[in-house]
């Protein structure tokens, strides 16, 4: 029973007491039923005393663990941002080394065309000495047969001149 029900039951158990015409077993059943109200009262407080004190402990545990979710975020948001830092680092790194590939490649080709060039000339040099070569050897013949021509000339002169 609620406080309004022990109350109720009050107020008619005083007015058939001051009417004086309440028999004793009604007197009595009314007395019964009101300590029964008295204890259903006290059962109801301590009810809602035990029912604040789960509640003051849920609320505690609600602050928990509602500072555990911001610590949670909080390590969430910073995990996040070392993620991204991370991420930049190595878009970054990855950019420089694709640059670094780019410059070499750029040298290489460079260097491919210089020895190229060098190549060509040293082709052009080695025939140039070829056909020098090949015309000094046949400027050295041309001699020989000059010099051989000249000597059967003397050879002739000394013969004519004995």
């Amino acid at each position: 029973m609620n406080r309004a029900s022990v109350w109720k039951l009050v107020v008619v158990l005083s007015a058939f007491s001051v009417s004086g015409c309440v028999s004793a077993s009604t007197y009595e059943r009314a007395v019964q039923d009101a300590m029964q109200a008295r204890l259903q009262n006290q059962k109801d407080e301590e009810t809602i005393k035990d029912l604040a004190e789960s509640n003051k402990q849920m609320k505690q545990r609600i602050e928990d663990f509602e500072a555990r979710l911001r610590d949670a975020n909080e390590r969430l948001i910073r995990t996040d941002r070392e993620r991204v830092e991370a991420r930049d680092e190595l878009v970054k790194l990855k950019m420089d080394r694709e640059q670094q590939v780019h410059k070499i490649r750029e040298r290489l080709k460079t260097s491919q065309k210089q020895l190229e060039k060098e190549k060509a000339a040293l082709e052009t040099e080695a025939s140039i000495r070829e056909k020098s070569q090949a015309q000094s050897e046949e400027t050295k013949r041309r001699l020989r047969d000059l010099m051989q021509e000249i000597q059967g000339l003397l050879d002739q002169l000394e013969q004519s001149s004995k």
